[in-house]
């Protein structure tokens, strides 16, 4: 008989309550924190598992972005008088407004962070908790760090306390004109800000500031990458969570956005002769019109970073100096360390079995376009430096590999997945845990299980696609029963229970103990072992947890190597060594037989 261990007899054995926001006690209990800018007052509130624990909602870490702070970095926070009521969930930053399924209201003013604890008024420092900061993803021009979205209830059993942080979006976090006024990467650095606040305030709420690791998800865990790469982060934090993310994946970077801001200035009828002109025009033009227009100028084409559709104009960038801190001022390749440096900070990276599945849409033409235009999902940095028979040659190497002779279509959808999995996530991430290995202790893994804890589109009901798609994780991580029904019945899915009593118990010994499996134990009944120099061995998060040795995926992988290592087999050796010296891709990590190239 299968224990599903302490998380699970709780939940199984309480009440439980249908909603994110959960059982407001009293006002009577309502605590008061007192921060080095004011005084902060939260709520007492009562699980999803019937537990009690402290909510402090919109507690605001740098000043308001509004008027001449508009892109730029953020700024100190003033102190406040009175008390700050920090009950309820701020605004999220501005985005296009969306469907999202429960209460949403957007802001330029939404630099907050939302923390949640079990324990205040700790006067021991032993007894201090450690810290897990969540940076959410929605491919940099989405999102929010919502309660409904990300409720702690789960991982706050585990004895952490929880922060997940807003942070700017789109043209207001990312707009890159080189100059003073938008440098660029104001959202990165909207994180690091919150970070340092973290630093000098999560004491307060009963967390150790020595003990804080930064995760995220999609996106967000490519934000978690750029804060782990950035010299700008240094310090700030002791572990790191990439799920299904990274900045070494090239998409989410722009080499500018200025042209972007020019035409986004353009839609708005401004004169655009001179970057004075235009920044003088986006800073004072109306939030929404801003938004209105970034959506009219998104791409058409097949987006690089999106895969399917589009592509979002306001992306991270490489900066240069103008005055204010730089976030990024190399490419991130560029950025990691010597394999000469000493070890840094553990890191967990890792995909879904099925990432590729949150790309198959309700669309009728869906596998006829792909068809069509297959060449078009070759990576960029092929399509820009492969000879047009090179591409072709390309193109029916990946047809064939994937589909064989067949045509592509719901009978072949397993190989549709699995082409948009290893294209835009997994041989990326590779790359990535290749990189970094040298210089930490990387843990790899695959979430494989197909549960019910998870978002349902009425399309894959429809076809029976049932795998782990990109995402699959966050229900076994967050209480999120707005958007996943089978939150709101947690009794009625034991075997749910138990997968995700295994993620939380995984994710808070590595924020406890830089190592996610410190001790062999009768629940997880695994050692993860970090990947070792010449495999990417992993574990693979099922019913069970499996240590697999092999290389994740190996077959697949081999193949995407084989496909740049024809491309710089053919080239001469000065077009290869212009493509391996533009910092924007790591070719020196292409496996050549069972070697890689020295980074």
């Amino acid at each position: 008989m299968k224990s599903y261990y302490i998380l699970y007899i709780i939940i199984a054995s309480t009440v439980l309550f249908k909603s994110s926001e959960c059982a407001f006690e009293s006002f009577d209990t309502a605590p008061i924190v007192h921060l080095s800018t004011g005084l902060v007052r939260g709520l007492k509130l009562t699980s999803a598992v019937n537990k009690s624990y402290f909510s402090f909602k919109g507690v605001p870490y740098a000043a308001p972005p509004l008027k001449h702070l508009r892109f730029t970095a953020p700024q100190p926070l003033q102190n406040w008088t009175g008390v700050w009521d920090a009950f309820d969930n701020p605004s999220a930053c501005m985005q296009p407004l969306r469907d999202v399924g429960f209460p949403e209201t957007y802001s330029e003013n939404c630099l907050f962070v939302n923390v949640y604890t079990k324990v205040l008024n700790v006067t021991d420092d032993k007894q201090l908790m450690p810290v897990m900061v969540w940076f959410y993803g929605g491919e940099f021009f989405k999102g929010t760090a919502s309660s409904y979205k990300y409720g702690p209830d789960f991982l706050l059993e585990a004895d952490v306390v929880v922060v997940t942080v807003y942070y700017r979006l789109g043209v207001f976090g990312f707009l890159n004109m080189q100059t003073k006024s938008a440098q660029g990467n104001a959202g990165l650095k909207d994180q690091v800000a919150a970070l340092r606040w973290v630093q000098k305030e999560i004491k307060n709420f009963g967390g150790d500031a020595n003990r804080v690791t930064i995760f995220g998800g999609s996106s967000g865990g490519s934000c978690v990458n750029y804060l782990y790469l950035s010299p700008l982060a240094h310090g700030l934090f002791h572990r790191a969570v990439s799920q299904s993310g990274l900045a070494l994946q090239t998409a989410p970077l722009k080499q500018s956005t200025y042209a972007a801001g020019k035409q986004l200035a353009s839609y708005l009828r401004c004169p655009t002769a001179s970057t004075d002109t235009i920044m003088e025009c986006l800073k004072t033009a109306p939030a929404d019109d801003l938004i209105k227009y970034q959506i009219a100028m998104t791409d058409t084409g097949k987006g690089e970073y999106t895969m399917v559709g589009k592509s979002a104009p306001f992306l991270p960038t490489v900066e240069k100096y103008k005055g204010e801190e730089v976030f990024l001022p190399k490419q991130p390749w560029e950025l990691v360390r010597p394999k000469s440096s000493p070890k840094g900070v553990p890191y967990i990276i890792g995909v879904t079995s099925d990432e590729g599945l949150f790309y198959v849409y309700d669309d009728p033409d869906l596998f006829t376009n792909f068809e069509k235009d297959l060449k078009l999902y070759l990576p960029s940095h092929i399509q820009k430096t492969a000879s047009q028979r090179q591409i072709k040659e390309l193109t029916t190497k990946v047809k064939e590999f994937y589909f064989g002779n067949q045509s592509v279509s719901y009978e072949t959808i397993q190989a549709y997945i699995d082409l948009h999995t290893d294209r835009l996530f997994l041989y990326p991430i590779i790359l990535g845990v290749r990189a970094l290995r040298h210089q930490a202790d990387i843990y790899l893994f695959q979430f494989a299980y197909k549960g019910a804890f998870k978002i349902i589109r009425k399309h894959y009901v429809l076809h029976n696609l049932t795998g782990a798609a990109h995402g699959g994780e966050l229900g076994y991580l967050f209480y999120r029963n707005h958007g996943m029904p089978a939150h709101n019945n947690l009794s009625a899915y034991p075997e749910d229970l138990h997968v995700l009593s295994n993620m939380v118990k995984l994710w808070t010994n590595f924020a406890k103990y830089g190592k996610p499996t410190p001790v062999y134990d009768d629940q997880l009944k695994v050692k993860w072992k970090p990947v070792e120099s010449n495999k990417t061995n992993f574990l693979k998060i099922d019913i069970d947890l499996q240590m697999v040795d092999n290389d994740l995926n190996g077959d697949r992988i081999a193949f995407w190597d084989s496909l740049y290592s024809l491309v710089l087999s053919e080239n001469t050796s000065s077009e290869n060594s212009a493509m391996k010296n533009t910092g924007a891709f790591p070719y020196s990590l292409i496996a050549t037989g069972n070697q890689c190239w020295a980074l």
